[in-house]
């Protein structure tokens, strides 16, 4: 086995840059090395010094690696030698059926949605003065342009959607008063990048747009927003969603293509007629003509709808014009292109039960147009930040989930009949007027009969219930109240009037056996009170309602007040 100075690259020291890796690793190898270093000579398969870098130390790295003279390019979506999809294909792809059904879905939801003005973090109140420049504002975003907020705000998610150039020019007067926000066709501009691919920083230009093949105009990073959602990190550009499905719209369209020449005069008849073999050209030429003649100027029918053609063994008709649907196809592209955009293919596909429709609608909306909402948000805050210098406040979009009432009624009632929340509390949480009265400040349980039980007065009524048994058991058993009758009159080895301290029994006479009889209908008493006990307790914390008790051996005045102190 060679030595480890024999495989050790004959690297010098300084270049070594992992050098104090591998002494700590091994020292063993790294004292090969450093020998193999000062011993001289060469290796075989030797790693080989590494190239001088081109620049000095310091140097930032690259974003990535811009093309070499790239600015020179005046053609938008073309980078590092490619070509992009073209911005007019992918606006031209949009106007497909599909497309637009989505694209609308998808701008009507973030139209559709609640926003608000509210306080900035770490701030408690939004500043009046503030808050109305910002309404003001919102209102007319654009006033050049004369866009009010839902206009301003459609076209801004078109963009994204189509193309992903979403591209915005501030608006000042000359004093340097903001005016608005403009929209600026995305199509027309081509960002610029400096040598480590990112940027230029001001003032030097960051854009150019592109107009009739040559650039006409420059925006520094501070003129204008270039503001691509899906950003790559080897292009400027952005990917849009409609580049995502890019072959799947365009057989889309060519498959409808298809299906409208069905309908349509194609270079095929409806059908064609076999002549007699022994007709010829000119004969079917006629007839050919005198048809056509026939059918024509009548709306209902076509002329040369059916073509007259040679036939074989005698005359023959032959329907060429069928043909076989497979709305399976046309339901799979749509639900490509529908997640695409992140909506629901309910509408365009077969039906769908209910559950599996409304979890593909909620999980569209937050995966697809909340995530834009939020971008379009972001946008609205850094123009309110950065051109109105507002501070107190930030533009918010509004939850508007809307819960199910009976799930909400269900709910309430959950709470306040299970003890949770009292009638005022929620009431309160309502906006409604509290009731007038105590108890609906007081939290209860509602038995499945209707029966309501304060919880503030359960204990009250376990400990009356605990009283009455104690009473109850020291007149039967003559002993004290919390006293078991079992030790007032016997003593520990039940013998009869054994005394509690173990002294001298009762004499025994008449009332000897009579004692003994009392003392076993007692006990019967006490054990069956006691069964009621634990059964009364069990159907108070289960919420059920009381139920009355049956009993031979209780009479009937002691098992009315029992009855009565529970309130049955």
């Amino acid at each position: 086995m060679p030595e480890p100075a024999n495989v050790v690259a004959r690297v010098p020291l300084t270049q070594r840059l992992a050098g104090a890796v591998m002494a700590f690793l091994d020292p063993k190898i790294y004292a090969a090395a450093v020998r193999a270093d000062k011993a001289g000579g060469d290796r075989p398969f030797p790693a080989g010094d590494p190239l001088p870098p081109l620049m000095g130390e310091g140097t930032p790295a690259r974003a990535h690696v811009p093309p070499t003279f790239g600015n020179l390019v005046t053609s938008p979506r073309r980078y590092q030698g490619r070509d992009l999809t073209p911005f007019e294909q992918m606006r031209a792809l949009s106007s497909f059926d599909l497309v637009q059904i989505a694209l609308q879905d998808c701008r009507g939801q973030i139209l559709g949605m609640e926003w608000a003005l509210e306080p900035a973090r770490g701030v408690d109140e939004v500043d009046p003065a503030e808050e109305e420049r910002a309404q003001l504002w919102l209102e007319q975003p654009d006033p050049l342009g004369r866009k009010d907020f839902s206009s301003w705000l459609g076209s801004i998610v078109d963009e994204i959607y189509t193309t992903d150039a979403l591209t915005l020019l501030p608006r000042r007067t000359l004093g340097g008063e903001p005016i608005g926000l403009e929209q600026v066709d995305g199509a027309t501009i081509v960002p610029l990048v400096d040598d480590r691919g990112r940027s230029p920083l001001a003032p030097a230009p960051a854009y150019q747009q592109i107009v009739h093949g040559m650039p006409e105009t420059e925006f520094t990073l501070d003129e204008l927003w270039y503001l691509p959602r899906n950003q790559r990190i080897d292009s400027p550009y952005g990917r849009s969603n409609v580049e995502q499905v890019l072959w799947t719209i365009n057989l889309a369209m060519r498959r409808y293509t298809d299906d409208l020449a069905y309908y349509t005069h194609g270079n095929l008849s409806d059908a064609l007629y076999q002549c007699p073999p022994d007709w010829s050209q000119t004969q079917i030429a006629d007839l050919q003509k005198y048809f056509d003649d026939l059918i024509s100027g009548r709306s209902d029918r076509k002329a040369g709808s059916m073509r007259f053609v040679p036939g074989g063994d005698g005359a023959t008709f032959v329907a060429t014009h069928t043909r076989e649907w497979k709305p399976e196809f046309n339901e799979y592209l749509a639900r490509v292109i529908c997640y695409a955009f992140q909506v629901s293919p309910l509408p365009l596909v077969r039906m769908m039960n209910r559950g599996t429709a409304e979890q593909a609608e909620v999980a569209g909306t937050e995966g697809g147009v909340r995530p834009v909402a939020a971008f379009c948000a972001a946008v609205i805050n850094r123009y309110l930040r950065v051109e109105l210098g507002l501070r107190s406040l930030v533009f918010r979009w509004q939850d508007d989930e809307v819960e199910d009432p009976a799930v909400v009624y269900q709910r309430n009632i959950g709470y306040t009949h299970g003890g949770a929340m009292t009638y005022a509390e929620l009431r309160d949480e309502l906006g409604l007027e509290p009731y007038d009265g105590d108890w609906a400040k007081r939290p209860m349980v509602v038995t499945a009969a209707g029966a309501a039980i304060f919880l503030d007065e359960i204990e009250e009524q376990m400990e009356r219930q605990r009283e009455q048994q104690d009473a109850f058991r020291a007149a039967l058993g003559g002993g004290a109240p919390g006293e078991d009758p079992d030790q007032a009159g016997g003593g520990d080895d039940g013998a009869p009037g054994a005394g509690r301290d173990g002294g001298a029994a009762r004499p025994p006479g008449d009332g000897a056996p009579q004692a003994s009889t009392f003392e076993r209908r007692a006990k019967s008493i006490r054990s069956e009170l006691e069964k009621w006990r634990r059964a009364t307790l069990k159907r108070v914390r289960e919420g059920k309602p009381l139920r009355k008790f049956e009993s031979s051996l209780i009479p009937p005045e002691i098992r009315r007040r029992v009855e009565e102190a529970l309130g049955l």
